[in-house]
C-alpha cells in the first residue's frame, strides 16, 4: 500500500507467462456520489424526501474524493473499472454528477451496477413503488455483463450482482440472463484456449466456502510509517466480517438457480480466473474462494475487496505482467 497525495493506492501483480507486455487496470468502488437535486427530482416526493433526510454526501459534498481517486487511477493505467455504488441513490442530480465527473473526463471507464444504483429512497417511511425495471432503465451506461480485452492477454469480465441485492436474506444474486451466462462460459473457454488471464469484477463479494474466512478483519498496513486501515471502520468491519457463508453475500446460499449456475461457473474455472475484485463492504479485505480447475483440481481464487472511495479515496492498481 502506498499513497499518492491523499489517495491510498493498494497494488497487486499477477503473472501471465504468455506475454512480455504489462497491462494495468485501476479499480475504484463505492463512490456514493450524491448530486444537488434538479427541478425534476424536486417534483418527485420520494427523491425529495430522501434528499431532505439524508445529509451525508448531499450536494456533491464528497465528490472531491472521487476526483482525487480518478486522477490517480488514470495515471499509467490502461483501464479503469468502478465496481458499483457509483451513486448513493437514484436522482437525476446524481446521474448528472456521474456524467460530469466520470463520463465527460475519462473515456476508458467501465461502471458496474451496485445495490445503491436502483434505489430512489433509503428510508422505509416513504416506500418507492416505482417498478425495478423502470429504475434500471434510467441507468444508461451500467451493464449487467461485459467482457473486454485489455492489451493482448488480459480479459476483464464484469458481472452484475448488485442490482438485485437484498441485505439479510438469501436473495443476493447475479442479475444475468441465460444468454449472458452462456456468453460467460464461452468467454472463459476462449480465455483458456488462448492463454488469457481472466479478471472478474463485481460489486457484492462472493462467499468463499472456506470456514477460515468466517470472521475477516480489514487489512491494516503501514503507510509512511503509520498503521492504516482504509475505508469506513464501522462496528461490523472492526469485529470482522463473514466471507464464508454470509446470507447477504452472493454464491453458495443464493436462492435462485441462475446465481448458483454463475457461482458454479466461477468456481470451476480457477485455471483461467486469476483473481476477482469487488467492493460493498467499504474496507480493504483479502479472501480466497474455494474453487477447482477445469480438470477438477482444487485451487483457490483470490478475492480483493476494496475500500470505499466515499470515505477514503482509494485505488487498487492491478498489474498483469
Amino acid at each position: 500500500m502506498s499513497a499518492d497525495g491523499d489517495v491510498t493506492v493498494r497494488e497487486i501483480s499477477i503473472d501471465n507467462p504468455n506475454t512480455d507486455t504489462a497491462v494495468t487496470i485501476a479499480q475504484l468502488t463505492d463512490l456514493h456520489l450524491s448530486g444537488t437535486l434538479t427541478s425534476e427530482d424536486r417534483a418527485d416526493d420520494v427523491i425529495k424526501f430522501t434528499y431532505e433526510n439524508h445529509a451525508w454526501g448531499r450536494d456533491g459534498q464528497y465528490t472531491y474524493r472521487t476526483e482525487q481517486a480518478l486522477s490517480v487511477a488514470a495515471k499509467n493505467s490502461d483501464k479503469i473499472i468502478i465496481t458499483g455504488d457509483v451513486i448513493d441513490y437514484q436522482s437525476q442530480g446524481s446521474i448528472n454528477l456521474v456524467k460530469t465527473v466520470i463520463w465527460e473526463k475519462y473515456s476508458n471507464v467501465t461502471l458496474l451496477m451496485g445495490n445503491h444504483e436502483p434505489l430512489r429512497t433509503l428510508y422505509e417511511e416513504i416506500p418507492d413503488t416505482t417498478p425495478l425495471a423502470d429504475r434500471l432503465a434510467v441507468l444508461e451506461g451500467w451493464g449487467t455483463y461485459s467482457c473486454e480485452m485489455i492489451g493482448t492477454h488480459v480479459m476483464a469480465i464484469s458481472l452484475d450482482n448488485g442490482a438485485l441485492y437484498d441485505e439479510g436474506t438469501t436473495g443476493s444474486k447475479f442479475n444475468l440472463s441465460p444468454l449472458q451466462i452462456e456468453q460467460f462460459e464461452n468467454d472463459l473457454n476462449t480465455a483458456r484456449e488462448n492463454g488469457y488471464t481472466v479478471l472478474l469484477f463485481y460489486h457484492v463479494p462472493l462467499n468463499t466456502g472456506n470456514p477460515n474466512y468466517n470472521k475477516v478483519k480489514p487489512i491494516e498496513l503501514e503507510l509512511n510509517g503509520e498503521k492504516v486501515t482504509a475505508g469506513d471502520l464501522n462496528s461490523a468491519n472492526v469485529a470482522g466480517r463473514n466471507f464464508y457463508n454470509a446470507s447477504e453475500l452472493v454464491g453458495r446460499n443464493s436462492a435462485d438457480e441462475a446465481s448458483k449456475q454463475v457461482y458454479d461457473i466461477i468456481t470451476s474455472n480457477a485455471d483461467v480466473i486469476a483473481a476477482t475484485f469487488c467492493g460493498h463492504r467499504h474496507c480493504d479485505f483479502y479472501t480466497e474462494i474455494n474453487a477447482y480447475t477445469a480438470d477438477g483440481d482444487f485451487k483457490t481464487i483470490p478475492q480483493y475487496t476494496l475500500a470505499a472511495t466515499a470515505y477514503t479515496p482509494s485505488v487498487l492498481k492491478i498489474t498483469v505482467n
